[in-house]
């Protein structure tokens, strides 16, 4: 990557597609998010109020995480030109979920559907955890960060767990499969016995 104006990578994102997030010094701005791929270069995100903005991760829709003083949280939108105002966040993954931490409340996880969740309200009570910053989420919904534990400073991988109407549908699913598939699986052992092919 090449750029003309100061450009500070203290920190940068690179997504499957090859584009490139971070942010650099913006001549009249501060600090501004950009983004850059191949085809296009380097291209400033548009700022919402004109603070300083910076860019920390894109997920593989071109949805950017990063954020803007005075503003907060944004995931710029790549393909539309749009933006949205979300918590400050520190990753986003392809189902447009974002983590990060909330100022005096812990580790969160953030969507469209929920809203704002802290990771310690989606735990058992009396675990002895207390999550205070997420990482990083992938597409399977796993989320990595640290907390404490009785007091001891440890990391954390959080993997869902399906709620138990899902749970009970896919058992349900499981066994209405079984049913009926045993009629087909008798039949054909009855063939074979008999020597039908």
């Amino acid at each position: 990557m090449t750029a003309s104006r100061n450009c500070g990578l203290t920190r940068f994102f690179v997504q499957s597609y090859g584009q490139v997030v971070g942010y650099s010094d913006m001549p009249g701005v501060g600090w501004g998010a950009f983004v850059w791929d191949e085809t296009n270069g380097m291209r400033q995100l548009p700022t919402v109020a004109g603070g300083s903005s910076q860019a920390l991760a894109v997920n593989n829709l071109g949805h950017v995480l990063g954020f803007e003083i005075g503003v907060g949280g944004l995931i710029w939108d790549l393909n539309s030109g749009t933006h949205e105002i979300v918590p400050y966040g520190s990753a986003i993954n392809d189902l447009d979920q974002v983590v990060g931490s909330a100022y005096g409340g812990g580790a969160f996880l953030w969507d469209q559907a929920h809203g704002t969740q802290l990771l310690s309200s989606l735990i058992p009570a009396g675990t002895g955890w207390q999550l205070d910053y997420a990482f990083a989420l992938n597409n399977a919904g796993d989320i990595v960060g640290y907390g404490e534990l009785d007091g001891q400073v440890r990391g954390f991988l959080m993997t869902p767990v399906p709620e138990p109407a899902t749970l009970v549908l896919g058992i349900l699913g499981m066994l209405c499969a079984t049913c009926l598939r045993k009629p087909a699986l008798h039949q054909r052992a009855e063939q074979m016995r008999r020597g039908v092919a």
